[in-house]
């Protein structure tokens, strides 16, 4: 299941099982007291996807998410870590 993202004029769309972390943080000065936060995705292949916007739940929704696809995750306030997956051989 891919992740959608709306990202301005167009939607960015990054597959689960590519992401490998994922951090927000707060926007700067008027924008943080609005709530807004800026996201941060990283792709296996080290490519930085930044949204800006409300965030609310989508911290926790997309460690839900990548969970459910079957990936291992460390959730921090501000962070997801994404375990590598597990190649054949592995115990």
């Amino acid at each position: 299941y891919p992740t959608l993202f709306r990202s301005g004029d167009g939607v960015t769309v990054i597959p689960l099982d590519q992401v490998t972390s994922v951090q927000c943080r707060k926007a700067r000065k008027g924008a943080s007291w609005l709530g807004m936060r800026k996201m941060t995705v990283t792709t296996a292949d080290g490519t930085e996807y930044t949204f800006d916007g409300l965030m609310e739940q989508w911290h926790d929704r997309l460690a839900r998410a990548l969970s459910a696809h079957g990936r291992e995750v460390y959730v921090a306030p501000d962070t997801i870590t994404v375990m590598p997956w597990a190649t054949s051989g592995e115990s």
